[in-house]
């Protein structure tokens, strides 16, 4: 039982083995963001990365699709852009042996933030693990439990664990205006409301998604907790977007 074990955390530890050192990556928008085609204009960008020691925050100036950053060789380095500073996150990872070039993606996004969080108090955990792995044995890395997972990933029992899943739940949104919503992220899918004030239903992990309808101007954010309670709110688009 214990070598089974120990073969199950020999990759997952691997990058802790490397040798560390400064190295040059460049992370780029993997995709457009469906807010951006609609608006038929590119965003600016906030970036937070971790480089195997700290988190830190630069900004990318509208238009710009990349940015060099310097990270440790020896560390899973986590990656994860903002749109305007605010919506869902787009998120990419760098491995020990990895080429020097990460495309950032709207459906990995949630999850860095997850362990950018982590790398606040646990930096150590966060450096030591392998998504390329961890995805081998969880392709969909949305269905992870946030909260067991961290707790997992903070003890050190995520390599020597069966990881706790989420499962998509029918999210019903009440009282949406009427208009075409145009989900941020490309695994949420978007929808229609014809009559104002009708309710949607969409197949939802817990988590913070955004809508916007760029006909009427609006913002929508679904906030779906753990615990199953559902909250909405609809605010105005910037105007800049419609230009």
């Amino acid at each position: 039982m214990k070598k089974m074990l120990l073969a199950l955390a020999l990759p997952l530890l691997l990058s802790s083995c490397l040798i560390d050192y400064p190295v040059t990556v460049t992370v780029g928008l993997g995709e457009i963001h469906p807010f951006e085609e609609c608006a038929g204009a590119y965003f600016w960008h906030e970036l937070t990365y971790f480089d195997g020691e700290e988190i830190s925050t630069v900004y990318v100036p509208e238009g710009q699709r990349r940015v060099d950053v310097e990270v440790r060789s020896g560390s899973l380095c986590v990656f994860s852009f903002s749109p305007l500073g605010e919506i869902g996150p787009i998120g990419g990872f760098y491995e020990p042996g990895d080429e020097g070039v990460v495309y950032a993606i709207g459906d990995e996004g949630s999850f860095a933030d997850l362990l950018l969080y982590v790398a606040e108090y646990r930096p150590e955990a966060v450096r030591r693990l392998s998504v390329r792995n961890l995805r081998e044995s969880y392709p969909d890395l949305m269905a992870l439990d946030e909260v067991s997972f961290m707790e997992d990933l903070a003890d050190g029992t995520v390599y020597n664990s069966q990881l706790t899943l989420s499962k998509k739940s029918t999210v019903t949104i009440d009282s949406v205006p009427s208009g075409e919503w145009v989900s941020e992220r490309y695994d949420v899918e978007s929808f229609t409301v014809n009559i104002s004030g009708r309710s949607v239903s969409l197949s939802l992990y817990p988590g913070d998604y955004h809508f916007a309808c760029f006909e009427r101007s609006m913002l929508l954010e679904v906030i779906y907790s753990e615990d199953g309670d559902v909250s909405t709110t609809v605010t105005s688009l910037p105007e800049w977007w419609q230009e």
